[in-house]
């Protein structure tokens, strides 16, 4: 149950510094708001540039796994096939944990932080905009 400004604020000058304080609160999840906005932005072009680099990793140790299952690899072909193929087997697995930040918990968790600010906001604009209509109730 949201609190009503007229069981607290009995004179102007106490809704000026409630309204001031609580503009205040409000920058701060906006601006908490703003940088989540970002991050989920930034966090989506990650997502898919490591999406992109994974299928590259993925089809390089397909190809270099081919590649050093030919008969006709002489000994000096298959170490170089077999280096190339740890190294694309490594970026694979690297970029697969890579890729489980943007999903699973982590985006889940962010979600509910966003959800949790947007919350925020609007209980404080609602107390902004109580506390100025009872404001105008008073008397000068």
């Amino acid at each position: 149950m949201a609190a009503n400004p007229a069981d607290f604020l009995h004179d102007r000058a106490a809704c000026d510094e409630a309204t001031a304080s609580l503009n205040l609160e409000l920058r701060d999840y906006k601006h908490e708001d703003d940088n989540q906005e970002f991050d989920a932005e930034t966090d989506a072009t990650q997502a898919a540039s490591i999406a992109r680099r994974l299928a590259k990793a993925i089809t390089d140790v397909e190809r270099h796994t081919a590649d050093l299952a030919r008969p006709d690899n002489d000994d000096a072909e298959k170490r170089r096939l077999q280096r190339a193929l740890i190294a694309a087997t490594a970026l694979r697995d690297r970029l697969q944990i890579a890729s489980t930040a943007h999903t699973g918990a982590p985006a889940y968790l962010a979600a509910v932080k966003g959800d949790q600010t947007d919350g925020q906001v609007a209980v404080l604009t609602a107390a902004i905009a109580g506390v100025l209509a009872h404001r105008d109730t008073l008397s000068k």
